[in-house]
């Protein structure tokens, strides 16, 4: 099996591992996973629960070493440990935490390009693995004080090394989905402000099913993101770029710009910039709006479960290690309206990471300095460098917030 294949194939296990713990535990997190030609990975994010359990199964161990805990259940070293994981984590911020894997496949003693490139100090632990097994390099956001920014950690290799693809996938399934915390005991009086608390919300459920009004004001339609449409936006998206991107290249070799030309380019601005505003428009699943740890600098409209962003810059990550920026329109100009200055309104292509950093960071500062953070549209095309392509979206995810369709 080539390492393509094998990767392929590792994705399709894994997301199938990662619907079927959705559906038995009834946890929804969500999972990005991706398959390149030599590696694959995974990112997730976990709330401030999510590192409490893995806390308190880290002080399980520690007491189950424990002489005089011998014998003990562990359902009940878990109730034992919760008190005092809450009183360490009392102090810690409520948000958002992003957690990244890569695995890679040993098959020589080769350090893999990419390895070298993302996490050199990684690469003594690969060495030292066995040929024909599975190695996860791990970095995360840990949990942070109240006031402070969460950073990522190192890349570092996992202990373990795993030959069959189905340990990886269990490996890393117990890492995304940690056992819940054990339930913590509650007072009884809180049991009768709760069947209160029921008995308001059932009346109050009653009245907006039958009363017409207040089924149409409080009961919106929902809205669905046809898989199909998103596709094919994408697909007319890329085409559109890529034969825009050579025109220009054309025009920077010094080629002479005739009428039709120049006519093309002018209609090809104008057609990306429309299917920019229909992906624009397209609700975002509520759990990608969980990644907020400030506010949206612009306003998000909810419906049900769709929250519906304004959207500052349409980004590209380029086939050719570059960035290029769109403004859009409408998140132009509600930023004017809401008295933000430095906002680049002219698109700009072709930036390294340096130049579209000293673009954009007027922007992010000023958006900071107001405690909130600005939505962009982001398209990722096919890597052609997994360093390359990963130093470029961290540089957008460090000024913005990102959604990609």
């Amino acid at each position: 099996m080539t390492l393509q294949c094998r990767f392929k194939e590792l994705k399709v296990q894994l997301d199938q591992a990662v619907q079927d713990q959705t559906s038995s535990i009834k946890v929804h997190r969500c999972v990005d996973i991706s398959a390149h030609r030599d590696f694959l990975t995974l990112s997730w994010l976990g709330d401030l629960d999510y590192w409490r359990s893995h806390a308190v199964d880290a002080e399980v161990r520690r007491r189950r070493k424990l002489p005089e805990n011998k014998g003990v259940s562990e359902e009940r070293l878990r109730r034992l440990s919760l008190p005092l994981i809450l009183k360490r984590h009392a102090h810690k911020q409520e948000r958002a935490y992003a957690l990244e894997r890569v695995v890679f496949f040993k098959t020589s003693n080769l350090v893999p390009e990419t390895l070298e490139k993302m996490a050199p100090d990684c690469v003594p632990g690969y060495r030292e693995a066995p040929l024909h097994r599975h190695i996860v390099l791990a970095r995360c956001e840990k949990a942070v004080d109240k006031g402070g920014e969460p950073e990522f950690t190192r890349w570092r290799v996992q202990t373990k090394f795993h030959r069959l693809a189905s340990d990886v996938i269990k490996s890393l399934s117990d890492e995304i989905f940690p056992k819940p915390l054990p339930e913590r005991r509650k007072r009884r009086w809180i049991w009768f402000v709760c069947l209160a608390i029921l008995v308001a919300a059932l009346g109050a459920a009653t009245a907006v099913l039958t009363v017409p009004e207040l089924k149409t004001r409080f009961l919106p339609h929902p809205h669905h993101v046809d898989r199909d449409e998103l596709e094919s936006l994408r697909t007319q998206l890329a085409e559109m770029v890529e034969v825009d991107q050579a025109l220009r290249d054309q025009i920077a070799a010094g080629r002479q710009v005739d009428a039709e030309t120049a006519t093309r380019l002018t209609e090809l601005d104008q057609e990306i910039a429309a299917v920019w505003a229909r992906l624009a428009a397209l609700p975002v699943p509520g759990t990608q709006m969980d990644r907020i740890g400030q506010a949206a600098c612009l306003p998000v409209r909810h419906e049900g479960d769709r929250a519906f962003p304004t959207f500052l810059y349409a980004i590209t990550l380029d086939r050719d290690a570059s960035l290029s920026l769109r403004p859009l329109a409408d998140g132009v100009e509600m930023a004017r309206n809401r008295g933000f200055t430095e906002i680049p309104e002219q698109p700009a292509s072709q930036l390294g990471i340096a130049a579209f950093e000293t673009l954009v960071r007027p922007t992010s500062n000023e958006a900071r300095a107001r405690s909130c953070r600005h939505f962009v549209l982001l398209i990722e095309n096919d890597p052609q460098d997994a360093g390359r392509y990963i130093a470029r979206r961290e540089a957008v995810e460090r000024h913005f917030y990102v959604f990609r369709p």
